[in-house]
């Protein structure tokens, strides 16, 4: 077996791990008034999710409507492979008002991960949320550097502004302390809790030539 299909089975392992690692353990409720607003939003990750999960892994999770979220990642393995910035342009429209909003990461949540982890999570109205890596492994002698242009271009676009009559103080958002630990390699967290809310973590790591993993 080649080592790319190697490294395909491993991705796709990882990924079944990681579903069923998720399942059952992660709630995202949305409660309604009368009059089609928002009255209060909750999204949890709760203790148990993706422990010691190894590989690529991904969540996108959101309460309410409007949100916005994407996870990427480009790879390239040398060779003089020309590499291009991934991008996203991600719009969302608010179009209620939100009133309790909460997220939360419990427990041990993620703890013990290895390699890729990116997670989103998003309660309330109109967040936008993205996550985006570029690896390049081997010898990079044929990869263009990313400028700072580049990066700010590849952040969420298209934020709404929020809203100020509503009390902050029902807005929450939460990491427990074990969450994560011991996780090493590449980790992106994106948590909001409102409305309007852009947020976006990109990594780019190009080693020097001669450099193995």
């Amino acid at each position: 077996m080649s080592a790319h299909r190697q490294v395909r089975r491993a991705i796709a392992l990882a990924a079944m791990t990681a579903l069923s690692a998720i399942a059952g353990v992660s709630q995202a409720q949305d409660v309604w008034l009368v009059n089609g607003e928002l009255a209060g939003t909750h999204a949890t990750l709760e203790s148990g999710v993706a422990v010691g999960v190894s590989g690529a892994l991904g969540v996108n999770q959101a309460a309410g409507i409007n949100n916005a979220q994407a996870n990427s990642a480009v790879i390239a393995n040398g060779g003089g492979a020309t590499l291009g910035m991934t991008s996203t342009n991600q719009q969302a429209l608010v179009t209620t008002t939100t009133g309790a909003a909460s997220a939360a990461i419990q427990g041990n949540a993620f703890s013990g991960t290895s390699g890729l982890t990116q997670v989103n999570q998003a309660s309330g109205a109109g967040n936008l949320q993205r996550n985006a890596t570029v690896i390049v492994a081997g010898d990079a002698s044929g990869v263009a550097s990313v400028s700072d242009t580049a990066l700010s271009a590849a952040i969420s676009k298209g934020g709404p502004a929020g809203h100020n009559n509503v009390n902050d103080q029902f807005r929450t958002a939460s990491i427990s302390n074990d969450a994560f630990r011991g996780a090493s390699g590449v980790l992106q967290v994106n948590q909001s809790a409102g409305i309007g809310n852009v947020t976006a973590n990109v990594f780019v790591l190009r080693p020097p030539a001669g450099t193995s993993f």
